[in-house]
């Protein structure tokens, strides 16, 4: 793959403990690119590659149910990266992280999803404090385009929350070994939540 930038408009970057997320606003392709050994290195450490390849390779029932609702979010996604409307792009990146994170009988929706965003993300308290209230106002954005058919989403915010779910649904794909089924990411999530917030793996 390559090509050559034709006009670049912008830089949106945001940055956790777990990775950065860079989104360049551009014409064309940012810059020329071969996938080569240490592309692919890079993607295998930082993108979980190797899982996610091996997760989409399986047969249509040949994963764990899990998997099932990792490939649900990768799609939604990938439906809000494509997307101009930043009312559309907002409703189905929540519904990525929803996919990946919240089972059917959790109450509190918004305040849940943002606390399981947070653990996944962060690994400090404060960092964890804190994503979770930027990510209870970027939820609420969903909630004014369903709910109240509000349409004036800022760009910038949808672009923040596609980069936060990307690097959720990374972090996800990494624990694939211990969640096999949607009950699994209710038992770590309690788990993380009784063992003082630290990741129990």
């Amino acid at each position: 793959m390559s090509g050559r930038v034709l006009r670049a408009e912008g830089v949106i970057a945001a940055v956790s403990e777990q990775g950065a997320c860079v989104e360049y606003e551009a014409i064309g392709a940012l810059f020329e690119c071969t996938i080569d050994e240490r592309r692919l290195a890079w993607a295998r450490e930082r993108l979980r590659f190797d899982e996610l390849s091996a997760m989409l390779a399986k047969p249509l029932d040949g994963g764990t149910h899990y998997e099932g609702l990792v490939i649900t979010a990768l799609h939604w996604f990938g439906e809000a990266s494509q997307d101009d409307s930043p009312p559309n792009k907002v409703v189905r990146l929540c519904t990525a992280l929803e996919a990946l994170l919240i089972g059917a009988q959790v109450d509190r929706l918004t305040s849940e999803l943002a606390e399981r965003v947070a653990i996944v993300m962060e690994e400090k308290l404060d960092a964890r404090k804190q994503l979770k209230r930027r990510m209870k106002k970027l939820y609420g954005l969903r909630s004014r385009v369903v709910h109240d058919g509000k349409r004036d989403v800022p760009e910038r915010e949808a672009r923040e929350l596609e980069c936060i779910v990307l690097q959720t649904i990374v972090a996800m794909a990494g624990r694939l070994q211990q969640i096999q089924r949607k009950a699994d990411v209710e038992v770590w999530f309690e788990d993380i939540r009784l063992s003082s917030g630290s990741d129990p793996s």
